[in-house]
């Protein structure tokens, strides 16, 4: 998946949201949640302070 970020929306002071925007965040999200997923952590998880039991 290519990323391109688009200046030119920024210099003429037109957004286009729905075209191009929404769409981007939507790439931007899943390419990063994708990489988290196979991404391997050096440190696990621990949310046993918040004393959430999640059973």
């Amino acid at each position: 998946m290519k990323l391109i970020l688009l200046p030119a929306l920024f210099i003429i002071n037109k957004y286009e949201y729905e075209t191009v925007c929404y769409p981007f965040m939507k790439n931007l999200g899943k390419a990063i949640y994708e990489f988290e997923l196979q991404r391997k952590k050096k440190n696990k998880p621990d949310s046993s302070r918040f004393g959430l039991d999640y059973q």
